[in-house]
């Protein structure tokens, strides 16, 4: 029980940090942190933007699905949650910069299609059945979300989402062999 409160804790506690800096967002711009793709400048928004939203909507879109991901993620990956998500945000935020179109790519949503990525073939490679449950779960809670990763509206950005799906497997998938060896 206490391992719940405290990944619920966490969970709130990056919520209240997403949600503060959207909140700040409002007063000052932000976004100039985010990626800008292929400058040297828009490297540093491999850090920062996941915590950048455009604008209120932007980061309540995000919210739920990051923190019922990040739930299940400090359910299954307890240990190794944060290595998991730092290397999400870093793989996915520089293929992010290498194939994004030239403008600010912010949110959340990178990390949210990361733990998509690494979930939906967490059961494929670590081959238990309560994996496979989880990556059957996510595909029917979170299937839809798959066409997030084809371009559609022009200030969505696709590449962010593509990138952290791509991370998602990536991550895993080293994760996993490497464990076998």
């Amino acid at each position: 029980m206490k391992r719940y409160l405290s990944a619920v804790s966490f969970i709130f506690t990056i919520t209240a940090i997403l949600w503060g800096i959207a909140l700040l967002g409002q007063i000052i711009p932000l976004q100039q942190f985010g990626i800008m793709p292929r400058t040297l400048v828009g490297l540093r928004g491999i850090l920062f933007a996941p915590f950048l939203h455009a604008d209120l909507v932007h980061v309540a879109a995000n919210t739920v699905s990051l923190a019922v991901l990040m739930w299940v993620m400090l359910t299954v990956e307890r240990r190794d949650f944060v290595k998991i998500t730092l290397w999400l945000m870093l793989l996915g935020g520089l293929g992010t910069w290498l194939i994004g179109r030239p403008a600010y790519h912010i949110g959340a949503s990178t990390i949210i299609y990361g733990y998509i990525g690494y979930l939906l073939l967490l059961g494929f490679y670590r081959k238990t059945w309560s994996s496979i449950i989880v990556s059957i779960l996510v595909f029917i809670f979170y299937g839809t979300a798959l066409w997030g990763l084809m371009p559609h509206f022009g200030f969505v950005s696709w590449e962010g989402h593509l990138s952290g799906f791509v991370a998602g497997i990536i991550v895993v998938r080293t994760r996993y062999r490497r464990n076998r060896k």
